[in-house]
């Protein structure tokens, strides 16, 4: 799920709503432009709504405030499904670490790389790159639930995710506070994205797990099998299903397949359910997979090693068979698709 813009109404009531497994005393504060304003460990709600509107920790506003003004950037790193499995059937607390520290170092390129405002210099607006971030980090354990073809509400599944709210705001070597330049981490998304999967693939291997290359860079944890995968996937099925609805009823005949996605995802997309447990959704899981299955299956799995020479060589054919020129990120986004859990 690629980075998208909200507002501040969008941002209060998403993000302090309750998880299933996790508590908003284990969001936190990410960036140096967060060190500059004292903010630190938790993200307090009062904090945050301020931050939103561009004002500091006593409410003084730190720039111009113009209406409508976008707040913020949300930008979703998403854990392959069966990452979210081992963690919740398998029971191994040690992916939590490791997904924080995946997007840690993810988060430290992104603010060295692509934090930028614009200014006025001899009366010409120029992007100047601060490498100040004010972010602030929600960690979501669950997809929505959904309402499948046959109209019957769906449990949700697991679904280990954080949510990356990066503020509208960026400090100058003079101290003054600007708005974000928020096209650079939006030309990027695919690359950050890259480099999380890459660093987590690499983490997971060390923890003693085998990784499954499957493709565009996607990957899974060898042994976990793709029937399985598939029964915790009742939210993109749901949206395929009802797809493939509105594309052969030509309802939306002036609509692309992205629009009609967007609209399947619409229709099918409840409030997350909060009435079951955590303990109830692990019951629920565990009727729709052996916990021990599938832990025998991991303990099984065995994969190839991968050269980084080949990769190093496939990803420079890829690239050349579709363009004569193309940067170097573009090379280092196929090498880490290609190389999960070995390069990074």
């Amino acid at each position: 799920m690629g980075p998208r813009n909200i507002k501040k109404d969008q941002a209060e009531k998403y993000y302090y709503a309750k998880d299933h497994f996790y508590d908003s005393d284990q969001s936190r504060w990410f960036g140096e432009g967060c060190r500059a304003l004292g903010l630190e460990g938790n993200v307090k709600k009062d904090d945050f709504l301020n931050i939103l509107d561009a004002k500091n920790k006593e409410g003084v506003p730190l720039t111009k405030i113009f209406n409508n003004r976008r707040a913020a950037i949300d930008f979703v790193f998403e854990c392959p499904k069966s990452v979210s499995m081992v963690f919740r059937l398998h029971n191994d607390s040690r992916l939590c670490e490791i997904v924080e520290n995946a997007l840690d170092i993810t988060l430290n390129r992104l603010e060295k790389e692509v934090i930028y405002t614009r200014v006025m210099r001899e009366s010409l607006l120029a992007k100047e790159q601060t490498s100040k971030m004010i972010a602030a980090i929600f960690p979501h354990s669950t997809s929505r639930s959904c309402v499948n073809t046959d109209n019957k509400v769906e449990f949700p599944d697991m679904h280990e995710h954080r949510h990356v709210v990066i503020m509208n705001l960026t400090q100058i070597k003079s101290g003054k506070w600007l708005s974000l330049d928020n096209q650079p981490i939006f030309d990027k998304q695919r690359y950050f994205n890259s480099i999380f999967q890459s660093e987590l693939s690499k983490q997971i291997k060390a923890l003693g797990y085998e990784i499954s290359l499957k493709s565009n860079g996607n990957w899974e944890v060898s042994g976990v099998k793709q029937e399985w995968i598939d029964i915790f996937s009742k939210r993109k099925y749901a949206i395929d299903e009802r797809f493939q609805i509105l594309k052969q009823s030509n309802k939306y005949p002036k609509m692309n397949d992205a629009q009609l996605r967007d609209i399947a995802a619409n229709e099918t997309r409840l409030d997350k359910d909060l009435n079951y447990s955590s303990e109830q959704l692990l019951t629920e899981w565990s009727k729709q997979l052996s916990p021990e299955h599938m832990k025998l299956s991991i303990e099984n799995a065995k994969i190839a090693q991968y050269s980084t020479n080949n990769c190093l060589k496939e990803a420079y054919e890829a690239l050349h068979t579709k363009e004569s020129g193309f940067l170097r990120t573009d090379l280092a986004t196929v090498m880490m698709q290609l190389s999960r859990g070995v390069w990074h």
